[in-house]
């Protein structure tokens, strides 16, 4: 039987011992492929070195390359050959291995990092024979290496910046471990402190020793994390903050091994903290204090306007059924108080007021203070208006007593009121009654007055008023109307006065209709701007006729509190070609009661560019005779109610005449308005006064009918000056400049019997004033007129040998300083008889 030969034993067993070998082989290849691990031998004896197939691979080496030990040398990065070469003589020397990381240059010039170890094989006589081993790539391992060493350097300096310190503790062994850092925050060097638990409890605040205590009870007792920030003290005294978290580590059984955390420095942030938290109390304190103050009066204490507001508003949404009612309560005056007796008196009256207007009132209602002296109250029920409007009033009627001055403080009062449930806003209740109340001021004061509905016509025409006005100053409606004044001494009218008219449909409008309208709504500043503009524009031909003329304007004290005023009016006068000496501006004499440093600035700038000013309505307001000296005035204009007493009996021109005097003797001019007759004209140039205005010399005109008009009251003048009862009255005629001088000699000349004689009227005698006798010598021969008139020389000095002279060149008298008008008057009177007695003789 033939078959296939069958292997003896012996040989199978040899092939079975090479399949596994042959399988250890390509197991260990494959190992070390997958591990970047390569093997190598070195044959001592004969240098012989063999590469495993995978450390070719990880050397990147070509099977044609025979390695050497020199070559593998070689092959090792030159910065880490040296430390290469010492490994492996000091293994061969020893006996020992060698293992450590080198970079190694591949066959492709690649650098990579490889693991080197390797062990000796030494002959019985101790020489070595064979050097083993094998070279791993652990580029990416070395790699991940620096990256987490980078990561560790980088952790470190974070912790450093943020003051973050690291500790442990090992529950075991009861060792601490403190970072760096933990000793930083404390300020204590790392060798000066042996760190523990209870040097660390030790430099824990005493406030805060028992919270910190508290937290790691809790972490040992299971709790995960637990976070704490608590108050330190540093070893140089002061005291820090710090963020502490704690965590325990646990074995396998759940006992303790270790707990470790960090504390972080937070102190510059707690202070921050602590800081704003202060910083917010303060301004939490500070609100509640504006909101005190937003609703509450800081003098009196009473609401005040926008609580006022907010209950108001209140009551009328309840709508009681008896209703609500308003009460305003305006002190009546009060600014006499602030004025006279000062601020502080007036602040304590408010107090008083407030305090007995809330004694007048239930808890239920409110009283507030709105601003200035008035008062407020909201009544919850309506049907109680007037008999609290009584009591208050006879609260504040009782006198109160400051020191040795006792006031009573009398109130208008008034009432409005809605009925239960009927909607009214409140801004009108409130409106109603600010109506009643000055209907209580218009009826006496002291007193209460409830609302009407007829109280609101007024008003209403009030608004009216202002509403056309506005439209009229934008369209530019308002139009201007000139009245002549004429001057004495010339007899002809050299000024006139700009007197503002509003064409309605209804007639040209007066300003007593409209101009207490705009100076409580601010229109007049934009008026007076719009009547000085049309005063110079239109009259700008008739002023540069002649130097000698010019115009009066009214101004406003509301204009004059503006700052930019004088700058306007200046500005005014440059675009038209008036020159500021034909500008006189009439202000009113109140004006001057009040008058801030801003008014008198843009008087004496006015003044000091040319413009003259006078007082208006002069003897009405409440200054005395004696202020005239100080006030920043040219002149006044007689109030024409001093004109118009005229006539009425003995004594009836005394105050005229003082007024008169006094002026003059100041040196300032005086207009006499309101000349309704012949007689007062006649009346009133007996008394001296430079200027006359008045219908009896001519009304109030168009710029069309401005020459008839100068005519007219030109001729009214003289015909008053030649009317009977002058004709006996001797005339001087006076030359002096038109200063506070000439005009004080005029007026003491006239007051004493004498007249001024009118344009080519030839004068009985001639007066010559100047300030030193010296300056009039070539004068008195030149001024002697026709008909041997006496020529008087009034000088304020002057030397016997002067007056001597003066005689000598032709002057009948030289009177020196004179003392009373009716002494100068004899002096003139005197030289008139010597002068007619030398004629005649």
């Amino acid at each position: 039987m033939s078959g296939a030969a069958v292997p003896d034993a012996g040989t199978q067993a040899r092939e079975d011992d090479a399949a596994a070998l042959e399988r250890s082989r390509r197991w260990l290849a494959e190992a070390q492929r997958l591990a970047a691990l390569g093997s190598w031998e070195w044959d001592v004896r004969t240098g012989a070195v063999l590469f495993s197939d995978e450390l070719r691979a990880v050397y990147r080496l070509d099977r044609s390359v025979t390695p050497t030990f020199a070559t593998c040398l070689e092959m090792v990065h030159p910065d880490d050959r040296p430390r290469a070469e010492r490994a492996i003589l000091a293994a061969l020397a020893d006996g020992g291995v060698f293992d450590l990381d080198h970079r190694v240059v591949c066959g492709d010039g690649a650098v990579i990092w490889v693991r080197a170890r390797g062990s000796v094989t030494r002959g019985e006589d101790g020489s070595p024979l064979l050097l083993v081993g094998t070279a791993q790539d652990v580029t990416e391992r070395v790699a991940i290496e620096a990256r987490l060493q980078e990561s560790e350097r980088r952790l470190l300096e974070a912790q450093r910046v943020a003051r973050l310190g690291r500790w442990d503790w090992d529950v075991r062994s009861d060792v601490v471990v403190w970072s760096d850092d933990m000793f930083r925050i404390f300020g204590i060097p790392p060798a000066a402190l042996v760190p523990t638990v209870e040097g660390y409890l030790a430099r824990v605040h005493p406030d805060d020793r028992d919270e910190l205590l508290q937290m790691l009870a809790d972490v040992r007792a299971g709790r995960e994390d637990y976070g704490l920030e608590h108050r330190v003290l540093r070893a140089d005294g002061s005291v820090g903050w710090v963020s502490c978290r704690a965590a325990v580590v646990r074995d396998d059984d759940g006992a303790e091994v270790r707990l470790h955390g960090t504390a972080t420095d937070v102190t510059e942030r707690k202070l921050a903290e602590l800081a704003a938290a202060r910083a917010t109390a303060e301004l939490a304190a500070r609100a509640e204090q504006l909101r005190r103050l937003a609703f509450t009066d800081p003098l009196t204490g009473l609401a005040n306007r926008a609580l006022f507001a907010d209950r108001l508003q209140h009551a009328l949404d309840a709508r009681p059924p008896a209703g609500v009612s308003v009460l305003l309560v305006d002190l009546d005056d009060f600014k006499d108080v602030n004025d006279v007796l000062g601020h502080q008196v007036g602040d304590r009256l408010l107090v008083e007021v407030a305090g007995r207007l809330t004694r007048c009132v239930r808890p239920e209602d409110t009283v507030a203070r709105l601003g200035g002296d008035e008062f407020a109250v909201v009544l919850a029920e309506a049907a109680h208006g007037e008999q609290v409007a009584r009591r208050i009033g006879a609260a504040l009627d009782t006198p109160v007593r400051f020191g040795d001055r006792q006031l009573v403080p009398t109130g208008s009062i008034g009432l409005a009121r809605v009925a239960g449930g009927e909607p009214v806003p409140a801004d009108v209740l409130l409106q109603q009654a600010d109506i009643a109340m000055y209907a209580a001021k218009r009826a006496g004061k002291g007193r209460y007055e409830v609302f009407d509905p007829t109280m609101s016509t007024a008003v209403l025409a009030r608004a009216d008023v202002e509403n056309g006005l506005r439209q009229a100053l934008d369209r530019d409606e308002l139009v201007v109307h000139l009245q002549p004044l004429v001057d004495v001494t010339a007899r002809a009218a050299t000024r006139v006065e700009a007197l503002v008219r509003w064409p309605r449909p209804s007639g040209l409008a007066l300003p007593a209709d409209f101009l207490p309208v705009a100076e409580r709504s601010g229109l007049v500043r934009t008026l007076g701007q719009q009547v000085l503009r049309a005063a110079c524009r239109g009259l700008a031909p008739w002023l540069a006729a002649d130097p000698g003329r010019s115009v009066a304007v009214n101004v406003s004290p509301v204009q004059l509190r503006e700052p930019d005023f004088a700058t306007t009016v200046l500005g005014i006068l440059a675009r038209t070609g008036v020159g500021p000496r034909q500008l006189l501006l009439e202000v009113t004499e109140t004006l001057f009661l009040e008058a801030g440093p801003r008014v008198v600035g843009q008087l004496a700038e006015l003044r000091a560019a040319g413009i003259r000013v006078a007082i208006d309505d002069f003897g009405t307001g409440y200054s005395s005779l004696g202020r005239l000296q100080d006030l920043p005035v040219d002149g006044v204009k007689v109030d024409r109610t001093f004109v118009q007493q005229m006539g009425a009996g003995p004594g009836d021109a005394a105050i005229l005449t003082a007024m008169v005097t006094l002026a003059h003797d100041l040196g300032l001019e005086v207009t006499a308005e309101g000349v309704e007759t012949r007689d007062q004209a006649t009346r009133l140039l007996e008394l001296g006064v430079d200027h006359l205005q008045g219908h009896h010399l001519a009304r109030p005109v168009s710029l069309d009918g401005l020459d008839d008009a100068v005519a007219a009251a030109g001729a009214a003048v003289r015909a008053a000056a030649g009317c009977p009862g002058r004709s006996g009255r001797a005339t001087v005629q006076l030359v002096a400049g038109e200063d506070a001088l000439g005009r004080a000699v005029r007026g003491a000349l006239v007051r004493a019997g004498l007249a001024m004689a009118g344009p080519g009227e030839p004068p009985d005698a001639v007066v010559l004033v100047t300030a030193r006798g010296e300056d009039a010598l070539a004068r008195p021969a030149a001024l002697r007129p026709a008909g041997g008139a006496a020529v008087l020389v009034l000088c304020a000095r002057a030397d016997r040998a002067t007056r001597a002279r003066l005689l000598a060149a032709g002057a009948d008298d030289v009177v020196v300083d004179p003392g009373c008008p009716a002494d100068l008057a004899d002096r003139v009177r005197g030289a008139l008889r010597t002068a007619a007695a030398e004629a005649g003789g």
